[in-house]
């Protein structure tokens, strides 16, 4: 069986196109693909997420817990007669090592034919292309292993090969073609595969629809990797499916009214999604998004299409230059939504949705929440992100809202929130005053239990838009006053020219930008002290809290991320479009080793030795001292001003029995001296003497925070 599976190799087929969907039907459901996974992997070498894993702080965190998961796997895969791992977990994680030597890689669902006399036809197909000849071998080695017995065939003139485990199952089938293995759950889709290989079929690639969107998407890049949903062709076997569970339960009354909702959602009007992504040679992931719909296909989907409409991109302009954020999008009307849900509720049950909208009216007394709220709110709305604008330093929003009637609107928020107060206990009371000529509202959230926040939201008529600020009524009031800043978002080059070349393909829908070194500032000084504060009284965790990265190491390596969409005048294409430091992809290694870490954790076999970890004495003198500014903070909250000397944090206080560090020693440099601390006006610096031990004042080699 060796020797005929290698001589399949050497039969003289046509070479698998460079786009992998030109191996499967034009009227593929479902399809993901790239056309070198090995390219893709050389590329992301150069992502954030890499250069961030490969920060010697950063490796010094995870350390522990990738070398236990290193031991274990080299243990797991000694046991099964192998001679290592073909990767480590270390590696993994960190992007290190070789790229993975397969190419071509592609996943599909083709079709789903349930009710098919020769039992069920599942088009399910998977193909990999592996560079390497004995990585090749392997995937034959590893199809011999199981467990079923094998039927050999041929299709015009190639073998494959059938296994089947369960004879009311679907068989397996496989087939090489040159360097790639291609297995399938449905015998005609793999002849399928054969035949396109030999150039004698349509194919996706070559379908109007999937060609559309790779034209609109720039075409294929080299380590690129494409997704493609049809999802009208799919909402058919989503009845199906749901029609078949039901019946299996015995709940034959609710299959029509599953069925019903499934049609009111009205999926076969979006025809096709496409999403093409590609890194390019500065690490950043380029991804661009085409839907195709049907606006005259009835149903929730297409509603919300129609009711959406464009924004008007001068508003973004009102974010300052210096925002950690900024978004805008257009939106269905709000009671649209409200229908939806409530229609659905009385198709499954009209009783409870009888009893439902009783308990509404009774909690909202004469205001009727669809036409005396929800119906006002709908079309656009602007936000953008300021930091150390909001309590104790936090970040705070300002937004703007469409409103068909602002002023109807608030005047019935407010009877709506006294009616709630006086049936819930809840009072909400909605102040008024003037600002600048403009009507300006608050919210008293003291008697609710969103007290604890600190917030003061905040709203302003402007026009016909609705101006507000959750946590700070003061921001808004700054936002009024452009008090903000002169400078406008738009003087950021990059992001402007992204927004004007959006304008040019259509009506912008959508758009967003991101400064992700500032929002990464924002959060995490302040949770890394309260996480290592609390791993502290944790006992033997899989991560060493103490050693978490300084924040620099981090935000050095990040930068500026936007993204939007399009549609275009007819409503039948919307294009996203967006280029960002990270793609889905850059995450899962990270997921991979929390999914092993529990898995194993729960089979009890994590190691149970000390793994001896070594720290650079610099890594352990910055954390000490974040820990210590994070205990100072604490303190001047809890006294009201900071402590003249360190030994105070260490000391009981009525709030923190424990002393604001939760433990009863002050910890001490690597060089076994005190840490040393000064108030320079407001303003906290710590340090440490550094190697040699004498105090330089934060000068020479002291290290400074």
């Amino acid at each position: 069986m060796f020797a005929t599976l290698v001589a399949t190799t050497a039969l003289c087929f046509s070479p698998a196109a460079d786009d992998p969907a030109a191996l499967l039907p034009a009227d593929t459901m479902l399809y993901f693909g790239t056309d070198s996974l090995n390219e893709s992997a050389k590329l992301s070498k150069k992502s954030a997420m890499h250069l961030i894993m490969n920060e010697p702080e950063v490796k010094a965190f995870f350390q522990k817990p990738l070398s236990m998961l290193d031991r274990v796997l080299g243990d797991v895969v000694k046991d099964s007669g192998m001679d290592a791992p073909p990767v480590t977990v270390t590696d993994l994680v960190r992007g290190s090592g070789d790229a993975p030597p397969v190419g071509q890689l592609f996943m599909a669902l083709t079709h789903v034919d349930v009710q098919n006399e020769n039992g069920p036809d599942i088009g399910l197909v998977v193909g990999i292309e592996m560079l390497n000849e004995d990585d090749l071998a392997m995937l034959r080695g590893l199809w011999d292993k199981i467990p079923a017995p094998e039927e050999e065939t041929s299709h015009s003139g190639r073998p494959y090969f059938k296994k089947s485990m369960d004879p009311s199952a679907p068989a397996l089938s496989m087939t090489f073609i040159d360097n790639m293995a291609v297995l399938s759950l449905s015998e005609s889709v793999l002849q399928g595969v054969i035949d396109r290989a030999a150039g004698s079929r349509q194919s996706l690639a070559s379908s109007d629809q999937y060609s559309r969107f790779i034209n609109e998407a720039g075409g294929l890049r080299a380590g690129g990797s494409t997704m493609f949903v049809r999802p009208a062709a799919m909402s058919g076997l989503l009845r199906q499916g749901a029609a078949m569970a039901l019946m299996a339960d015995g709940e034959m009354d609710m299959i029509p009214k599953m069925t019903g909702f499934i049609d009111s959602l009205g999926i076969e009007a979006i025809k096709s999604v496409g999403m093409s992504s590609f890194r390019d040679g500065d690490g950043m992931m380029h991804s661009t998004g085409i839907a195709e719909s049907d606006p005259d296909v009835r149903g929730f989907v297409s509603s919300l299409m129609a009711s959406t409409g464009p924004l008007d991109v001068k508003y973004l302009a009102a974010a300052p230059k210096d925002s950690m954020s900024v978004s805008g999008s257009s939106f269905p009307n709000v009671a649209e939504i409200y229908d939806f849900c409530m229609n659905t509720l009385e198709m499954f049950d009209a009783d409870k949705a009888a009893e439902a909208r009783g308990h509404l009216a009774e909690l909202t007394g004469e205001i009727d929440l669809r036409n005396d709220v929800l119906a006002y709110i709908g079309g656009s709305y602007y936000s953008y992100q300021m930091p150390n604008q909001g309590f104790m330093g936090q970040p705070a929003s300002v937004g703007r809202l469409d409103s068909k009637d602002p002023q109807a609107l608030m005047d019935n928020l407010g009877k709506l929130l006294e009616r709630i107060g006086a049936v819930t206990g809840f009072e909400v009371p909605l102040k008024t005053e003037e600002h600048n000529g403009l009507p300006l509202y608050e919210l008293d959230l003291s008697k609710t239990p969103a007290a604890m926040t600190m917030w003061k939201p905040g709203m302003a008529i402007d026009g016909d838009h609705l101006v507000f600020s959750m946590e700070s009524k003061d921001l808004l009031k700054k936002a009024l006053d452009g008090e903000l800043g002169s400078s406008s978002i738009n003087e950021k080059v990059e992001f402007k020219r992204f927004v004007d070349s959006l304008s040019r393909e259509g009506d912008v829908i959508a758009v967003s930008y991101v400064d992700l070194s500032e929002l990464f500032s924002s959060m995490y000084g302040q949770l890394a002290g309260t996480a290592q504060m609390m791993g502290q009284g944790m006992g033997d965790l899989p991560i060493d809290l103490s050693l978490l990265p300084t924040e620099g190491s981090i935000k050095k390596h990040l930068g500026d991320s936007f993204g939007g969409s399009v549609v275009s005048a007819d409503g039948r294409t919307s294009i996203s479009r967006s280029v960002s430091q990270f793609g889905m992809g850059d995450f899962m290694p990270l997921a991979v080793v929390a999914a092993m870490y529990l898995t194993l954790g729960e089979a009890d076999m994590l190691p149970t030795e000390t793994i001896i970890v070594e720290v650079d004495p610099l890594d352990v003198a910055l954390n000490d001292l974040r820990q210590l500014k994070a205990g100072m903070t604490v303190y001047k909250i809890s006294m009201g001003g900071y402590p003249d000397n360190l030994a105070a944090l260490v000391q009981p206080l009525p709030d923190y029995p424990n002393g604001c560090l939760g433990t009863s020693d002050l910890p001490v440099d690597p060089w076994g001296n005190n840490y040393l601390f000064r108030l320079n006006g407001k303003k906290v610096v710590l340090w440490s003497a550094g190697p040699d031990g004498v105090d330089q004042a934060g000068q020479g080699d002291d290290i400074v925070k």
